[in-house]
């Protein structure tokens, strides 16, 4: 993926991030992905990029929908529905706002 080549803000690169994890095998972390090693800057312009931001909203309305097809069809809801959709309507709420006010 080009995403995770170059540098778009200085920072330590994911495979020498990942390298210094494993030097340290009483503390390195189970992720051997070298997404999971990524400076934050670069996930955001992953997530933001034009191809690939639809791709994480449509996720998000997926989670919606099944938990709305759980209670339209009166079955159990799962322990942590309420939650998710908490959450999934705080972070979708202001855009939305924002997008029919405008």
């Amino acid at each position: 993926m080009d995403f995770l080549e170059g540098q778009i803000h200085p920072g330590i690169p994911p495979a020498k991030s990942m390298s210094r994890d494993q030097r340290h095998p009483h503390m390195a972390t189970p992720e051997n992905d070298r997404l999971w090693f990524l400076p934050f800057e670069k996930i955001v312009k992953i997530v933001l990029h034009d191809q690939l931001w639809p791709l994480f909203l449509r996720v998000k309305l997926d989670e919606m929908g099944l938990i709305r097809n759980r209670v339209v069809h009166v079955r159990s809801l799962h322990p942590h529905d309420g939650e998710r959709l908490e959450l999934l309507t705080k972070d979708l709420d202001p855009g939305f706002f924002h997008f029919c006010a405008t």
